[in-house]
């Protein structure tokens, strides 16, 4: 009859409104917990960066942030940056990511595609390189991917140039044929390129 409905209505309408209002309440919850206070900069070439022209900004393992740009690459610990450049031991100036290894060294990964890392004070170029230049194509693209092992041999997939594997002794161990594949698969130092077949 009309009565049930009519207190059938007004028991909805109570439960759609007290949803409502805990839906409410819990996302002024969430609201409130973001930390406004949170300190936020605004870098570019006016207060240090060497370009305004930025491909990559990540943190390392230890915070500090590193802005790879096509003028070297600029670290930044939250307060004092400083930038580095072919001067300073970069194999090119145009840096488009780094790699962490497991000893916390940096490698930058340029234009160029060869090779170099930050010790923690200075930066250090691959004693390898050679073996890398005479590759042809590795200077053709920005698709790199590094990987290290705890024996010390890269793992290096350049777009268009292939997969290159040097060991510790400076040996080229293997290079792959397909030129179009970048990505390879690393799992406790066994290393894959993505386009090999497993057994």
């Amino acid at each position: 009859n009309s009565g049930d409905l009519q207190l059938f209505y007004i028991c909805y309408m109570r439960n759609c409104f007290l949803t409502f209002i805990l839906l409410l309440s819990s996302q002024f919850q969430v609201f409130s917990q973001i930390d406004f206070h949170h300190p936020f900069h605004n870098l570019s070439s006016k207060n240090g960066l060497p370009s305004s022209e930025v491909y990559m900004v990540r943190q390392d393992s230890k915070g500090i942030t590193w802005i790879c740009s096509d003028g070297g690459v600029t670290k930044y610990d939250g307060h004092l940056l400083k930038s580095f450049t072919t001067l300073d031991g970069l194999t090119d100036n145009v840096v488009f990511d780094f790699y962490e290894d497991y000893k916390g060294r940096i490698w930058f990964l340029t234009y160029n595609s060869e090779l170099c890392s930050y010790d923690g004070s200075n930066i250090i170029q691959y004693q390898y390189n050679h073996l890398i230049k005479e590759i042809p194509n590795t200077s053709s693209s920005n698709s790199k991917q590094l990987y290290i092992d705890k024996s010390e041999s890269i793992y290096y997939s350049i777009h268009q140039a292939g997969f290159i594997q040097i060991n510790a002794q400076g040996k080229l161990i293997y290079r792959g044929n397909n030129r179009n594949s970048i990505e390879f698969i690393y799992d406790k130092d066994h290393v894959f390129p993505s386009f090999a077949s497993f057994k």
